[in-house]
């Protein structure tokens, strides 16, 4: 067995690759085309196989498709309606305490470098990740378990735990496969590619087949029974960790030294914190995820508006504060692009209230429950009413059955795919500054899409409800992910060498810890609203209006923290932008930056699916 592992992790030669591509004949015949795809995907599969081995393709199948695709994506839509729907089925939560719940059981999405600085420093038995593979499997088999045994009897509280829990499960083993996938890709550089396309591929198909089932699912059988397929989404985590198919090696347990004082320590741990790339990349890591962590508690402990939002005020303060002073001694630019990051989500707020208003319920779907908060007369509105009142009121609701909510995600997950290839084919050359001017002007311009629908005006034009969301959910998708690409680019291009996996990871969740300070800042602003609440929805399109503006204000920052330059070539940046600690650089990237030279780029299939909740949630 240790054999085949070493033979699997051998560097294939270009020879050897061309001998694993299928190529058609040189006069294809009409069944030649029609084969042409699924023999090229046995040949694709094969390839993987012989170049890092069937348990370990196996194994990122299990994280990225079952764990990732299908556990990730029930899980969050259960929730949804587990925390939504009204007694007996349901918690019956307003959008406020929904929007606090929902931060405090992603923050193991905002953590995920925590993740691997944890498992590179201490190692469980001599093994860095497997078993800490199988701590997640274990602990989202618990989770769900419980959610789907009770979770319409548990506490809040508890709830609330468990989905911290089940994210944690679905985190942890992100990270563990991630950092698998660079060494793997290093060691095999000719299947790097491929090996990424299984970890994109199979998120991906086994993302849309959840999405078009889910709903189906849930209509039949409840959420609770989303939950129990989850469960098995974690169980099949744990076999695997336990046959190591990850190929983890055991390594020598880290020193143990006594000081002078008579304390000990860990020698590796020290020499990490003291290194002076590495160590302020850590600290920075630690810092953020404990004010991460108590920021999630603060929401989920307390009902409170003005206090979660002081608080997300403070944390903000002091993430900016750290990020800058720490980051700042590996390289300014990516300390400002960092902070750019975070802070263009954090400044944008979100909330759920336009779940509650398009989803199918008794209070907003009935005769009965019409009759409450139907209005029948609109005349004499004035100016401010006309652009801001309750005019939803005069015609039907939505009223989205489960089905037809989950197929919204199946055309979101579509359209990610197509912003992706949209991105890479034409719009890679464009400055990051362009990039992001341009989209978050078309984010305002998406938002306002809400306005016109809670306005009720898509009717008015003759377009009914489900073919007009639907549109929307075409476009808001692909220009997410056009917004996303030149971030994860921007993040690898400038990581310095040897912290690449912990800096990016923490890049990464620091981005889901900026859109969760923007959900916790809607908490603030549902409350200065008066809420947002059924069966009225009182304010509800002022609160669009307010929340598309918004979408506006990641513009201010671009000229002082984006850098110029392109994913095609170098960094052009000022000289009091391009001073890192030791370089004098004035015009190129910071030092210890990776060159990217001109004509070659980091393109989406270069980098691994990053998930953290609902991935279509940019509203």
């Amino acid at each position: 067995e240790t054999r085949r592992d070493s033979r699997a992790m051998s560097r294939i030669t270009d020879a050897e690759y061309d001998e694993l591509v299928y190529r058609l004949p040189e006069k294809p015949s009409i069944l030649d085309m029609v084969l042409l795809f699924p023999k090229a995907l046995v040949w694709y599969l094969r390839r993987i196989c012989v170049a890092f081995g069937w348990r370990y393709v196996a194994l990122t199948t299990i994280v990225y498709g079952l764990n990732q695709g299908i556990g990730e994506s029930f899980a969050y839509f259960a929730a949804q309606y587990l925390l939504t729907d009204d007694p007996p089925a349901g918690r019956g939560l307003f959008p406020e305490r929904l929007a606090a719940i929902e931060g405090f059981a992603h923050v193991p999405w905002q953590v995920k470098a925590l993740y691997g600085v944890v498992s590179d420093t201490l190692p469980i038995m001599g093994f860095h990740r497997t078993p800490y593979i199988l701590l997640a499997g274990m602990a989202g088999c618990m989770a769900f378990s419980s959610l789907a045994l009770a979770g319409h009897r548990m506490p809040i509280v508890c709830i609330g735990a468990a989905l911290f829990f089940a994210n944690f499960s679905m985190a942890s083993p992100d990270v563990m496969v991630d950092a698998s996938l660079a060494e793997r890709t290093a060691a095999n550089p000719l299947c790097g590619a491929d090996l990424q396309a299984l970890a994109w591929g199979t998120f991906s198909l086994f993302s849309v087949v959840s999405s078009a089932s889910k709903g189906i699912i849930l209509s039949h059988l409840g959420s609770q029974s989303l939950f129990a397929f989850a469960t098995v989404t974690s169980i099949a985590l744990i076999p695997p960790a336990i046959m190591n198919w990850l190929g983890d090696r055991r390594k020598a347990m880290p020193t143990i030294k006594q000081s002078c004082c008579g304390k000990t320590s860990l020698v590796g741990w020290r020499d990490l914190i003291s290194d002076p790339v590495k160590g302020p990349v850590v600290k920075l890591a630690i810092l953020s995820s404990v004010l991460s962590l108590g920021l999630g508690a603060v929401a989920m402990l307390t009902e409170s508006a003005c206090a979660i939002v002081g608080a997300a005020a403070l944390v903000t303060a002091g993430i900016c504060a750290l990020t800058y002073s720490l980051e700042s001694k590996v390289s300014k630019v990516l300390a400002k692009a960092t902070l750019y990051i975070f802070l263009s989500g954090a400044m944008q707020p979100s909330t759920p209230a336009m779940f509650y208003w398009y989803k199918e319920t008794e209070g907003s779907c009935t005769s009965e429950g019409e009759r409450k908060w139907r209005k029948t007369s609109l005349d004499h509105l004035g100016f401010v009413d006309a652009l801001v009142g309750d005019t939803h009121n005069s015609q039907p609701r939505p009223c989205f059955d489960p089905e037809f909510v989950a197929m919204m995600s199946v055309v979101g997950f579509a359209s990610l795919t197509a912003g992706t290839a949209l991105y890479n084919r034409y719009l890679s050359h464009v400055q990051y500054r362009a990039i992001w001017r341009g989209t978050q002007i078309i984010f305002v311009l998406l938002n306002l899409l809400d306005y016109v629908w809670v306005s009720r005006w898509n009717l008015a034009l003759g377009i009914p409800d489900r073919a007009f969301v639907l549109g929307e959910e075409v476009l808001s998708p692909i220009f997410a992910r056009i917004a996303a690409m030149p971030m994860f680019i921007l993040a690898a291009q400038l990581c310095p060498p040897g912290i690449e996996a912990t800096l990016f990871a923490f890049t990464m969740g620091l981005s889901n810890f900026g859109s969760k300070i923007g959900s916790y800042m809607g908490i603030g602003l549902l409350h200065v609203l008066g809420g947002v609440h059924a069966p009225h929805f009182e304010n509800l399109r002022l609160l669009v209006l307010i929340r598309s503006l918004t979408r506006a204000l990641p513009i201010l920052l671009i000229p002082y923290l984006v850098p110029r330059g392109t994913p095609l070539g170098d960094l052009e940046l000022p000289e009091d932008d391009a001073e890192g600690e030791g370089s004098g650089a004035t015009t190129t990237q910071p030092a210890g930056a990776k060159r990217v030279s001109p004509g070659k780029s980091t393109h989406a299939s270069q980098l691994p699916p990053s998930g953290n909740g609902d991935p279509l949630s940019i509203t």
